[in-house]
């Protein structure tokens, strides 16, 4: 009877040393179980292994004998190819910090063998994406999680980015947020201020963040919603394109995508997409390829991100016209055809050195 307590231990031990070191490539014979229990402080025969195999399996763990000589732990929470998909979430998600993304992968790796963290490892040797420097990321969104079930207000810091990581502000804002959704990576927190006013905010730009007593004044009414958040609302919109593009479209928005074929090997596709940089971005990446059709009121939308666009560029003297482009290039053509002439006319030039130092004050004048 004195023994019972380390015999109800090794049972868990047992499950512990199959779990960690078997998988449906790799087992244990019963005398590498004996001799595992042993290397932490633990006698068992053979036939107390049986049992306690059976009793294990009964409560619920897959256990299988391979070939009647290795046991195995046949199923898990998450199989490799979950894991392997997760892992590849974390190490790509922009929003979490190098420590943090370690720290995850750290704990999924619990849920396979050590043959198969061999596979992380090597995984991981590829490399994290572009990572963040906020380590509060997760604790904000929980805070942020609990302020929207409870309909309470947060208070927050809003932070700005330096050559050494984020700063704090003290400008203090004290909102009602109304949803948290993860968009090109990051997480955004739609919310309304005490005034009425709606914004959008970076989750990883949040500091300090306090869930307040206070429950929130009021709630948005859904016109208020939609006028001052249009981007989080999607429109029914067409898009066109030619059959072979039409993947493009399917990667976006999914192969249930409703279609109609039209004349000239066009496709018109039916979408649901919201009327935001992120969508506009996509259109003009692969214009011509696709083109942007109707509502009216999205490719006004559209028109005018591009002529924004286009005007701020050209206010910096970074977007020329295509006919100051080709004046440009008229210029640069017969600047160079005149420095050839005079080198012909007997203007020598030495080194290739001499020849761009000249080009270049001609140009300049």
């Amino acid at each position: 009877m004195a023994n019972r307590p380390n015999q109800k231990l090794r049972l868990l031990h047992l499950a512990k040393i199959l779990f960690e070191q078997t998988d449906s490539n790799h087992g244990l014979t019963t005398k590498q179980v004996i001799e595992e229990l042993y290397s932490v402080g633990y006698e068992a025969e053979r036939k107390a292994i049986y049992r306690d195999i059976r009793a294990l399996k009964s409560f619920g763990l897959s256990i299988q004998q391979k070939s009647g000589k290795e046991w195995y732990i046949a199923s898990r929470p998450f199989d490799l190819r979950e894991l392997l998909f997760i892992s590849d979430l974390i190490q790509s998600s922009p929003t979490l910090t190098k420590e943090l993304t370690d720290t995850l992968l750290a704990k999924i790796h619990c849920f396979c063998s050590a043959n198969q963290r061999r596979l992380f490892r090597r995984q991981s040797e590829t490399g994290y994406s572009v990572k963040q420097d906020n380590e509060q990321v997760l604790t904000n969104l929980e805070q942020v999680c609990n302020a929207l079930q409870n309909k309470r207000a947060i208070e927050f810091n809003p932070s700005y980015r330096t050559k050494g990581g984020l700063s704090d502000t003290d400008n203090k804002k004290c909102v009602y947020p109304i949803k948290v959704e993860l968009s090109e990576g990051f997480y955004d927190v739609t919310y309304f201020d005490p005034a009425g006013e709606f914004s959008t905010y970076r989750l990883d730009h949040m500091e300090q963040i306090n869930v307040l007593e206070e429950h929130e004044k009021r709630s948005p009414t859904k016109k208020e919603l939609v006028h001052r958040c249009q981007a989080t609302v999607k429109t029914p919109v067409v898009l066109e394109s030619k059959m072979e593009d039409l993947s493009l479209v399917h990667d976006r928005f999914g192969s249930q995508t409703e279609t109609i074929e039209k004349a000239g090997g066009f496709i018109r596709s039916y979408v649901r997409a919201p009327l935001d940089a992120s969508f506009f971005s996509w259109v003009i990446q692969h214009y011509p390829k696709i083109r942007l059709i109707s509502p009216e009121k999205a490719v006004e939308a559209f028109n005018k991100k591009i002529e924004q666009i286009h005007r701020s560029c050209k206010m910096n003297r970074m977007l020329l016209s295509s006919g100051e482009f080709k004046e440009l290039t008229r210029y640069l053509k017969q600047a160079v055809e005149d420095l050839i002439e005079e080198d012909r006319a007997g203007a020598k030039f030495e080194t290739e050195d001499d020849f761009c130092e000249v080009a270049a004050d001609k140009v300049e004048s």
